[in-house]
């Protein structure tokens, strides 16, 4: 008997001492979508739920991504907790990106990736996965220049036609524009502050 109120006591100053994240409640129409950290190729969405994943803490944010999505080897410092909320996701593990060690997750699955393990993922269909754990989050890709921050955009060459110019015209050389965070204050759209 004194063992359980020890250990019940124990419990309860622990619970006084940990720090809580404020309480929150997102039904799917609450959930505020911005675009992803740049660290995730375009196409994506983000929303955070709960906390700040740039901040040491707890946090929990979602990702939607569109079918054919991809994210190359990587490793995170923490562990990543994923929860597949819609869709489908094919994890693999290992350095390099390989087809064959897909594994399929349907919604409803959940998986813990343990820190500085190298994983990799793919959408066949559009997803939404929910991803929790401890911050700061980070993504650090195995090969460096898979990196879409590191990825420069070279100059692309257009035909006039598809310009909208005559047939036969010489071809022209436009840049694409670089799409980044606008505001680059390192706030993610649709974090609650």
């Amino acid at each position: 008997m004194s063992h359980f109120s020890f250990a019940r006591s124990a419990s309860l100053v622990a619970l006084a001492v940990i720090p809580m994240a404020s309480w929150a409640i997102h039904g799917t129409e609450g959930v505020e979508w911005g675009a992803p950290p740049p660290v995730l190729a375009k196409g994506a969405k983000f929303a955070v739920l709960l906390g700040d994943p740039n901040q040491p803490g707890p946090y929990v944010v979602r990702l939607s991504v569109p079918a054919g999505y991809r994210v190359l080897p990587h490793w995170h410092s923490q562990a990543e907790n994923v929860t597949v909320i819609s869709g489908t996701v094919m994890i693999g593990m290992g350095d390099k990106w390989d087809s064959k060690a897909l594994k399929v997750q349907k919604a409803g699955s959940f998986g813990s990736i343990p820190a500085k393990t190298n994983h990799f993922a793919m959408f066949k269909v559009p997803t939404v996965i929910q991803i929790h754990g401890e911050g700061p989050f980070d993504l650090n890709y195995v090969d460096p220049a898979d990196d879409p921050q590191r990825r420069t955009s070279k100059p692309r060459l257009h035909s006039q036609r598809a310009l909208g110019g005559a047939a036969g015209v010489p071809l022209v050389q436009t840049k694409r524009i670089k799409n980044s965070l606008a505001d680059g204050d390192g706030i993610v759209p649709g974090q609650h502050r």
